[in-house]
């Protein structure tokens, strides 16, 4: 039964890839925060300051 299962989950994974649209564009590769648009960089520094509060 758990074979069975696995080979369920493992078709789905499959077909959905096979049939799925498979289209990025640059607004869905965007990351998503909070609904809003990203500003600046995501790598910037902390200051040590930050560390010791959070």
């Amino acid at each position: 039964m758990f074979i069975v299962a696995i080979g369920f989950a493992a078709g789905n994974v499959l077909l959905s890839q096979l049939v799925g649209q498979h289209k990025a564009t640059r607004t869905k590769t965007m990351p998503y925060e909070c609904g809003k648009d990203p500003v600046g960089n995501a790598h910037e520094r902390f200051s040590v300051k930050f560390y010791l509060i959070a």
